[in-house]
């Protein structure tokens, strides 16, 4: 028996190199001694052609009737295999790390770094320790090429300069830009519909000798090209008609690698799920006890582009290099080589390598370069000189195993109303043996209102309960329980995402969510808003007012999902200029209002003090009259010197303003009087002192127009002085007067 597997073996290498039969254009068939092998199909499409197989493996499925043959996918496992990184720069002797990811049809990712060719262009000074570990010992510009049977991967461009870093290098250019990632990825839309792009830049800051992301989207220049490149302006981008498309950027002399847009006309709507994860940068060369911050960028099926950073979890290689600090913060804590994988439900990204050095003047960074040179590797030869490598096949195939028992992974499972998850199920064989068997069995579930099943793949179609089932060759798997909860919140969007508002406008925005079932909610009375810059604006359940001029950024989020931001400017213009000069010479005014009669009234209350004494207390009276003169006499001009003997004073006031028959002389004699002498004072002495007083106001108004005598009458107001008091002839009491 183990003869014929090893011709079996020997014949399926020879007739895969050089002799296949063809059977129809779809598929190859090649006859063996053994039976017939048939390749070039991929398991769905074997599936539907011949129905489940007798026994399978990762990579042979074999059976036995009406006639026996063989299917054989490892030709056709790997789609497509990429190099990473794309562009590098190092110093000699410093070891640098290059990966290769292989593209599966079921689209997984794996690592198959040790499993490809690696071609230099240049393989006499670059030497290759293990696989994917390469030291340079002269400095140039080289090209790699990695191959795996008969796919060759995209090149990656390594410059080697000398050992050391000149410092006019750091010094001429402080921050270097080394890579331009285009998002969303690859979006999917309907034709006549704009779709907005964002370019995240990587830079190596030399100061700081450290790593970081920005968002230079408004700063690049966008292309879009089908038949030809186009300059279309900015990062909102037109689609008009349906077919593929590729979306470029160039920002200084970088230019990013193409983002591919597939335009189709009958797209069912998106569920608000999460399709890629992306994990930037992708290589960095640091030192030992260095920070390093990595940053998580999530696609969502509707082109929603998100920084998950805080939501991923992360998964280290060598834990040993470096240790995770907290939300995309690392710290190096020896010297080696590690890669870190984001990972979000069942999306992971590709690995970010990380190099630490002992050494601080060894330390490099990846560059970029805008027109690599032409390649000195045929890629045709390469291509021509690969030979297939078919593995092993073992004789378990041919041999009949018993299947006692499938089971289903996870056995239980919670998933959001409207989002999709993946079991697998694993058949267990009488000889301990498993095989993934997720395809070939038949799905069932205990509720198709509540779950559907196919493939592995579940669907949660209303919220509840229900169990699923496998069945393959009359063996049903053990069941697995699945719970249907309510909609997920996957996104919340703010309308408009552009305003520009004066101080005397209003705006009120709107946040929606959008949730795995693909229906969506106005939740803007729920939803916190998070501004850049506060004092610009004050938002209170979506509406907006304006507080001063200026731009900021606002944010909706609620149940830890967070919006785009929305841009809010608010600008000056005339008509608020006018405005705000108008309520200011209002306010102005009513405040010299309230405060003239806030003096008028305490005046008053002056007044009333003196009416009470008019009766009650004549000398009193005929004293206090006599300062308000004298007080009055300082507003209009003539002031009042202590030193000066009150008669001479009196002398002074009737020459300055020309009073005939000594009246103020009288009315100076009567405040003596009531000042220092111990005469008995009637009411008829208080009531001829008054009218002296009331005949010198009126001499010394009759003197000023209209305008001066309320400014002068303002300012006794000031001084709380009162002016003209008048007596009731009637009941000989005290009233009020004015001017």
């Amino acid at each position: 028996m183990k003869i014929k597997i090893f011709l079996f073996y020997l014949l399926i290498i020879f007739f895969l190199c050089i002799s296949y039969n063809y059977a129809n254009p779809d598929y190859q068939e090649v006859n063996t001694s053994l039976g017939k092998v048939i390749v070039g199909l991929n398991k769905e499409e074997v599936l539907e052609r011949f129905g489940s197989p007798t026994s399978a493996s990762e990579d042979i499925w074999y059976y036995s009737a009406p006639s026996t043959f063989f299917v054989y996918f490892s030709a056709g496992a790997v789609s497509s295999i990429n190099l990473y990184p794309q562009f590098c720069e190092t110093s000699t002797g410093v070891p640098f790390e290059l990966k290769v990811f292989g593209y599966f049809p079921d689209l997984k990712v794996k690592d198959i770094t040790s499993q490809v060719q690696f071609l230099f262009s240049d393989p006499k000074n670059l030497l290759s320790e293990k696989p994917g570990i390469i030291i340079a010992d002269k400095p140039g510009e080289y090209q790699v090429l990695a191959k795996y049977k008969d796919i060759v991967s995209n090149p990656s461009y390594i410059s080697i300069r000398g050992s050391q870093v000149k410092e006019t290098e750091k010094e001429t250019e402080k921050e270097k830009l080394l890579n331009i990632d285009v998002f969303p990825f690859k979006p999917k839309i309907p034709p006549r519909s704009k779709l907005n792009f964002i370019a995240l830049g990587t830079f190596f800051d030399f100061s700081q000798n450290r790593y970081f992301i920005r968002d230079i989207s408004q700063e690049v220049t966008w292309f879009l090209q089908q038949d030809k490149i186009a300059n279309v302006g900015g990062q909102e981008i037109y689609f008009p008609s349906a077919g593929k498309f590729n979306v470029f950027c160039r920002y200084r002399d970088i230019e990013s690698f193409p983002q591919e847009v597939e335009v189709e006309s009958n797209l069912t709507s998106f569920k608000q799920t999460l399709k890629h994860v992306a994990l930037l940068p992708e290589f960095i060369f640091t030192n030992l006890n260095s920070d390093i911050t990595l940053r998580a960028f999530g696609t969502y099926y509707n082109n929603k582009v998100e920084d998950i950073t805080p939501k991923v979890n992360w998964e280290i290689s060598d834990r040993d290099i470096i240790t995770e600090l907290e939300n995309g913060k690392f710290l190096s804590k020896s010297e080696g080589i590690t890669e870190v994988v984001a990972r979000s439900d069942d999306l992971e990204s590709l690995p970010t390598k990380i190099i630490v050095a002992a050494k601080k003047d060894a330390l490099s960074t990846p560059m970029p370069y805008t027109k690599p040179k032409k390649s000195k590797i045929d890629s045709a030869g390469v291509i021509g000189d690969i030979q297939n490598n078919v593995e092993s096949i073992s004789d378990s195939l041919i041999k009949e195993k018993n299947l006692r028992l499938i089971k289903i992974t996870p056995d239980y499972l919670k998933i959001p109303l409207g989002q999709m998850r993946q079991v697998v199920a694993l058949g267990i064989y009488s000889d301990n043996s498993q095989v993934d068997l997720t395809l070939l069995g038949e799905w069932m579930s205990s509720d198709n209102k509540v779950v559907k099943v196919n493939k592995g793949i579940i669907d949660g179609i209303s919220a509840g309960e229900a169990k699923i089932y496998m069945k393959f060759k009359e063996l049903v798997s053990l069941p697995a329980s699945v719970i249907v909860e309510g909609p997920k919140l996957v996104s919340v969007i703010i309308s408009p995402q552009s305003s520009q508002i004066s101080m005397r406008d209003s705006l009120n925005l709107k946040a929606e969510g959008y949730f795995s079932d693909s229906s969506r909610k106005e939740i803007t009375s729920l939803v916190n808003w998070e501004l850049t810059r506060p004092e610009i604006i004050k938002i209170e359940k979506g509406a907006v007012r304006p507080l001063r001029i200026g731009q900021t950024q606002v944010r909706a989020e609620y149940l830890d999902i967070e919006s785009l931001p929305a841009d809010i400017k608010v600008i000056l213009t005339w008509g608020w200029l006018a405005y705000l000069i108008i309520k200011g010479i209002v306010f102005l005014i009513l405040a010299i209002i309230t405060v003239f009669f806030v003096l008028y009234f305490l005046t008053e209350k002056e007044k009333d003090k003196l009416k009470t004494l008019f009766n009650t207390n004549p000398r009193e009276f005929i004293v206090s009259v006599y300062g308000n003169a004298k007080r009055i006499s300082a507003i209009f001009g003539l002031s009042y010197q202590e030193f000066i003997p009150p008669l001479s004073y009196a002398k002074l006031v009737e020459d300055g303003y020309s009073i005939k028959d000594n009246l103020f002389s009288r009315f100076t004699v009567k405040f003596e009087e009531a000042k220092y002498s111990c005469h008995n004072l009637q009411s008829n002495d208080a009531a001829s002192v008054l009218d002296d007083y009331h005949n010198f106001l009126k001499i010394l108004f009759s003197r000023y127009n209209r305008f001066s005598l309320f400014f002068k009458y303002c300012l006794t107001l000031i001084y709380r002085k009162p002016l003209f008091i008048h007596i009731c002839p009637s009941t000989g009491k005290a009233t009020g007067g004015g001017l």
